[in-house]
């Protein structure tokens, strides 16, 4: 079972990490809020979610009612997560960014983030993916090949490639240097050479062509490494673009509409759970 990609439980996920730093630095006393299952939200907590993630009250309040819930299934689930699963986590995040785990660590120190903290923050996240993968294989249904038809039928931009696409290549030895580009376009340094081209998606590299087909015009795809330099494409224009045969993509289908399911399976899940839940309004925020 992959990772579930779900915008509203990866949001958890980031408000945790954003705002654990600062509950453990402040020591608060504050009006409880809420009581949710008999655990409490403080009107503090939800006004750093707010800060945190420029959102509403209710936006706020709600992803904290969704965080007690999860906690107390992940409780009762009794799902655990050890050092040792952290430290695979960190490894497999620091070989995403091309880095050893000591070279991650130092990464993580260089900006500020205490290691501690953060394998705490990565602990968390873990027991919450175990938990939506526990709940998705429990509850979700198998697609059918109607489903899938259906899915390619509704969907054709997601199964369709360009046969040429113009683009700019910059490359340079120093990485920081294209990240500045792509943060200001206009950048300019003796450190970047460009050179314009059209590519043939038959001649391209599957991994390649797959960044590219999933980068918008008018954007950079992500720096790539090439042998001692750093390289970023511009998307200039996707030229001549074509659906590909169902049977061709039949797989991709597949893996798309049960990572659907997955999110839908949870999303009933929790809204079942959250309606069961005992909730005492004690003061408005």
């Amino acid at each position: 079972m992959g990772r579930i990609d779900s915008k509203f439980y990866k949001i958890i996920l980031i408000a945790s990490s954003l705002i654990s730093v600062s509950f453990a630095a402040e020591k608060f006393i504050d009006g409880i809020s809420l009581i949710v299952n008999n655990e409490p939200i403080t009107t503090y907590e939800i006004q750093k979610y707010k800060k945190a993630l420029n959102i509403s009250t209710n936006q706020a309040i709600d992803l904290l009612i969704q965080k007690k819930v999860e906690d107390r299934e992940i409780k009762l689930s009794d799902i655990r997560v050890d050092s040792f699963d952290v430290e695979e986590e960190m490894r497999k995040i620091a070989k995403q960014n091309r880095l050893t785990l000591d070279e991650f660590k130092e990464a993580l120190k260089d900006r500020g983030i205490n290691i501690e903290e953060y394998k705490e923050e990565l602990k968390n996240r873990i027991k919450r993916e175990r938990l939506y993968q526990k709940i998705a294989s429990s509850k979700m249904r198998k697609a059918t090949k109607e489903d899938l038809k259906r899915y390619y039928k509704n969907n054709p931009q997601e199964f369709s490639i360009p046969q040429t696409i113009d683009i700019i290549e910059y490359s340079s030895p120093n990485k920081e240097a294209l990240l500045k580009l792509i943060k200001a376009p206009m950048y300019k340094s003796d450190e970047i050479s460009s050179v314009q081209k059209e590519l043939n998606a038959r001649e391209i590299h599957p991994k390649v062509l797959y960044i590219l087909t999933n980068t918008k015009e008018g954007s950079f795809t992500p720096i790539l490494k090439a042998n001692d330099r750093y390289v970023t494409l511009y998307i200039k224009k996707k030229k001549d673009i074509k659906t590909l045969p169902f049977e061709d993509v039949k797989n991709a289908v597949f893996a798309k509409v049960m990572k659907e399911k997955e999110k839908e399976a949870i999303r009933e899940y929790f809204e079942k759970i959250k309606a069961e839940a005992k909730i005492l309004v004690v003061r408005k925020p």
